[in-house]
């Protein structure tokens, strides 16, 4: 009955602890931007030495349609396995000169946004700081 007990506790904080993600703040870190085909928006930020080894094949069939850019994060962020989320006061510069597979381009130095703008990084929106020289910078 003991053991019954303690294999029912053990599975029921597991099935808890996989549903919630970890906080952790940094200096900078590598990510990898997934913008929608329109250029409009990021649906998800990718922790980029997770899906670097991946290749093309996978990003582009999990993520159709879509393009990628590399970038960086400064700050706070939520992990839930690949997936990043960053919280408030956190800076997201794309590098939107540097879109990874260079047979799709949906960003340029020429994209719509002006500092003040909203703009929307995966479940989060930050403003537009700055737009220039092949960088988005964007503070949520």
């Amino acid at each position: 009955m003991f053991l019954v007990k303690t294999i029912s506790f053990i599975l029921l904080l597991a099935v808890q602890w996989t549903g919630h993600g970890q906080t952790l703040t940094t200096k900078e870190v590598k990510i990898l931007l997934v913008v929608e085909s329109t250029g409009q928006k990021v649906s998800h930020l990718l922790m980029f030495e997770q899906v670097e080894g991946k290749g093309k094949a996978y990003l582009v069939e999990k993520y159709r349609n879509s393009s990628f850019y590399v970038g960086l994060l400064k700050g706070t962020y939520e992990i839930y396995g690949d997936v990043v989320t960053p919280k408030k006061n956190t800076t997201v510069i794309i590098y939107t000169d540097r879109e990874l597979f260079l047979d799709r381009k949906t960003m340029g130095p020429a994209s719509p946004w002006a500092p003040g703008d909203l703009f929307k990084l995966g479940k989060e929106t930050g403003k537009v700081v700055s737009n220039s020289k092949g960088e988005l910078i964007i503070k949520t």
